[in-house]
């Protein structure tokens, strides 16, 4: 009997446990949160993880360590409303700089402590290299303001990091965004302590007998950051639209197609999980890829091709961040992978079906080449393709192979063909419908 109670005493205190492991009843932890470089597309999504398992932790106070230059309005908007939203403290630790959207972030917190030697400000919105219209300045400004008369902090030195005509004695110059210094901060009320080491701070504000618990970033999240970048995607695109063309002109299926298949899973797989791709995006991007090939192949280059060209770039438009994003992504991966092109144009020429689009073979009369003295005589007369013209290529008239173009349609091989107009270096045919 007693070893029955003994085992079931045991028992019952090992769910205990296990239920307060499972329900995150661990005490007096401080989560620290670093936000280093660009606030970009998939910052938020990472920083939702991370105050989700603050709380999951009975966290007692959350810091953001920040040395950032800035970044999306948008998403250090969506930031903003974590901090405020949050059931826990959370307090910024400027630890070099919180420039621009980092800034913003700064004075989301509730409270603000920096290094000696850290700046804040400089919050002017940009788009592409101007300054944004009155429109998106006004918004961002009245965002600056109320995060400031939040913390009961001068709304007007916010507004100066946001507007050049702003004018503060003995604090800025009109014509100059605002950038506080660690001693500016603290006598304006825009920073509650300066601190040479978070251990410091933590050990004053007290919280030093607390665990620090540092929070790290998934693979996933890391390598979306990295994918979203505009230049890092446009040079994955290049990489899988060059891929992609070359392994559709050669035989088979090899290196050229998983590369760009790959290429394309990169791109789209980082932007899902940075939360800006969705579903309805990428599959229009493979319609339009599909209708391209299917264009060349069936009937030249027309209405499916340009309708596929559309397709694939109003999907990039869509995945990006922005319009202007799309659109530079855009801009450096045409050239991009026309570079690529290029410098792969000798394995290209080799290709049965570059074959098709240029001429490449002499017109020696050994071969069965005639003059093109003699094009008049031909008008009219019926003939054979030799290969397909999409639209140039070659065909057999009276005997004798001729290069032709068509009047821009596709002709398969063998099929019968007529003369309709010649000139001094053409021969025009057309199919003849049997």
């Amino acid at each position: 009997m007693k070893r029955i109670i003994t085992i079931t005493l045991l028992t019952l205190m090992f769910f205990i446990c296990i239920g307060g492991v499972a329900n995150g009843e661990t005490k007096d932890i401080v989560y620290v949160v670093t936000i280093e470089d660009t606030i970009d597309n998939a910052l938020p999504r990472t920083l939702n993880r991370a105050f989700n398992e603050a709380e999951m932790k009975n966290a007692d106070l959350i810091i953001l360590e920040l040395n950032t230059p800035g970044g999306y309005v948008r998403r250090a908007k969506e930031i903003r409303d974590l901090i405020l939203n949050s059931e826990i403290p959370v307090y910024a630790y400027v630890n070099n700089s919180a420039i621009s959207a980092g800034a913003f972030i700064a004075l989301a917190a509730d409270a603000i402590y920096m290094t000696d030697a850290a700046t804040m400000g400089d919050a002017e919105v940009i788009a592409g290299n101007q300054p944004a219209d009155e429109k998106v300045i006004s918004d961002w400004d009245g965002a600056m303001r109320a995060l400031a008369k939040r913390n009961d902090r001068d709304p007007e030195i916010a507004s100066a990091m946001v507007r050049r005509e702003k004018q503060i004695d003995n604090l800025v110059e009109a014509g100059q965004l605002l950038t506080l210094t660690t001693s500016q901060a603290l006598e304006h009320g825009y920073a509650e302590g300066e601190y040479g080491t978070r251990a410091q701070m933590l050990q004053d504000l007290g919280y030093g007998n607390h665990s620090v618990v540092e929070f790290t970033e998934a693979w996933a999240e890391r390598f979306a950051r990295f994918i979203t970048s505009p230049h890092v995607g446009a040079i994955i695109l290049s990489i899988g639209m060059a891929t992609i063309f070359i392994e559709i002109i050669s035989p088979g299926f090899g290196f050229f197609g998983i590369t760009g298949i790959a290429c394309f899973v990169l791109f789209f797989a980082g932007h899902l999980i940075a939360g800006l791709a969705q579903w309805e995006y990428i599959v229009a991007f493979i319609i339009g890829i599909a209708m391209i090939v299917a264009d060349i192949f069936a009937a030249g280059f027309g209405i499916l091709g340009i309708g596929g060209i559309a397709l694939i770039v109003l999907s990039i438009i869509l995945t990006a961040e922005t319009f202007t994003d799309g659109l530079l992504i855009l801009a450096l991966s045409i050239p991009f992978t026309i570079i690529i092109l290029a410098g792969s144009w000798k394995f290209l020429s080799k290709s049965n079906v570059i074959k098709r689009f240029v001429l490449s073979d002499r017109e020696d009369v050994d071969k069965g080449y005639v003059a093109s003295s003699k094009y008049d005589d031909l008008l009219g007369k019926a003939g054979v393709a030799i290969t397909p013209l999409r639209p140039t290529g070659s065909a057999e008239i009276d005997g004798k192979r001729f290069d032709v173009v068509t009047e821009g349609g596709y002709i398969s091989a063998n099929e019968e063909v007529k003369v309709i107009k010649v000139g001094s270096n053409s021969i025009v045919v057309k199919k003849i419908n049997n």
